[in-house]
């Protein structure tokens, strides 16, 4: 695909917004200060996958990816992998906030399987009903010299939209110094693997890059 200059990339910041944040999961501010850990580094990243979900399916193409990358020692250093969070709309934020909570990473990618795409989608923002929050990252950098990537202004109606509006709210909503991505990752064939598989870990390289100038 045609891919325009990349604008530079910047820095993560604190992500601010102005929105109702009413519907977004309540922790106990003893969770949610996020202090600094003595025993352990923050991780450079949490990437996680959904589990299958629908009877036709063996695996989710999401998690294969992943689980492919890991083969190929092509996820970076650091990273924690959460895979088979739960198809469901209470369960799959409440796993992955949490574990946002216990290890204060400074990126989340989020990353689930879209059936009738073709490309994988960066998704911009998580929606609820006349709600959209967008994430704060530069996407258009991320994808830059990628060949199946394209920047995606809806991830859906189901459970994956929602758990990334759940990530978007709860990070504005605690002022946590913590960045957030979905990628949908469309079925995987012999032919689109090692490309998907490019693309992606491309993606994480720099989101890992962002992390580091953070830091």
């Amino acid at each position: 695909m045609d891919v325009r200059k990349a604008p530079k990339i910047q820095p993560l910041k604190k992500f601010k917004t102005s929105f109702s944040l009413c519907h977004f999961l309540i922790f106990p501010t003893s969770l949610t200060s996020l202090p600094p850990s003595p025993l352990a580094p923050y991780p450079s990243m949490l990437l996680t996958t959904f589990a299958p979900w629908r009877a036709h399916q063996p695996s989710n193409a999401a998690d294969d990816l992943i689980a492919h990358l890991q083969q190929q020692q092509q996820i970076p250093l650091g990273t924690t992998v959460l895979r088979h969070i739960p198809v469901s709309f209470e369960l799959a934020p409440i796993r992955v906030i949490a574990k946002v909570v216990e290890l204060r990473p400074p990126v989340v990618v989020c990353c689930g399987m879209a059936e009738g795409r073709t490309h994988l989608n960066l998704e911009r923002y998580g929606k609820q009903d006349d709600l959209a929050v967008p994430t704060s990252l530069p996407l258009e950098a991320l994808m830059a010299d990628t060949h199946l990537t394209v920047i995606s202004d809806c991830a859906g109606t189901y459970v994956c939209n929602h758990l990334y509006y759940q990530v978007l709210g709860s990070i504005a909503q605690h002022h946590w110094p913590v960045q957030a991505l979905f990628v949908h990752i469309p079925p995987l064939t012999p032919a689109t693997r090692p490309i998907f598989a490019h693309d992606l870990a491309l993606i994480l390289e720099r989101l890992t890059l962002l992390a580091s100038r953070s830091a």
